[in-house]
């Protein structure tokens, strides 16, 4: 084989290793685009999805609250109502000014998600806007788990809902809060 011959034969393997290559990082471009594509859809389901499902429950049991406030809807009696949600056994229903400070509360945290999600027309700082978004997240944190103390010597219905529902509840809420929050963060 003369040197004409070799570096043809050089040159044409280079080509195929170099086609090999190019091949190889045109499929790699191509999983980069699709890895990006599935992260960029995971990013715009936290934008959307998960403040609007917070907002929702939120706005719900903010309604309740409002309900219960003057009512033991949906409960036959007081008794009933004050054991099951709130774990006395007296049957005095709880304040309806707190019961609306706390129903409000919950609705304002719902518009306070859809604000920090640029959802709703924004009111106030941002940096205000996030301060209360955390507080949001540890304030349903800290009643998701600390409200299983709360089942010490309260009345049976209470501690099988709050065991099973309330807690639970507020810590899926809870963190939903904390995705929103950081999401926002990291605009």
């Amino acid at each position: 084989m003369d040197v004409g011959t070799t570096a043809i034969a050089v040159v044409g393997e280079a080509g195929r290793i170099g086609i090999g290559i190019a091949v190889a990082l045109g499929t790699r471009d191509a999983e980069d685009r699709g890895n990006k594509h599935t992260e960029l859809e995971a990013l715009r389901m936290v934008r959307t999805l998960v403040p609007m499902v917070l907002a929702i429950v939120l706005t719900a049991i903010g309604l309740l609250h409002f309900i219960w406030a003057f009512s033991y809807w949906p409960m036959k009696d007081a008794i009933t109502f004050t054991k099951t949600f709130a774990g006395t056994f007296d049957g005095k229903m709880p304040p309806a000014p707190i019961t609306l400070l706390v129903g409000l509360a919950l609705i304002g945290g719902a518009v306070l998600t859809l604000m920090v999600n640029e959802s709703l027309p924004a009111i106030g700082p941002e940096w205000l806007r996030l301060v209360g978004m955390y507080g949001l997240t540890v304030v349903l944190l800290v009643r998701g788990l600390g409200g299983y103390f709360m089942n010490s010597g309260a009345a049976v219905e209470f501690q099988q809902l709050n065991t099973v529902l309330y807690s639970p509840l507020c810590v899926v809420l809870g963190s939903l809060g904390g995705i929103v929050a950081v999401a926002a963060s990291r605009r």
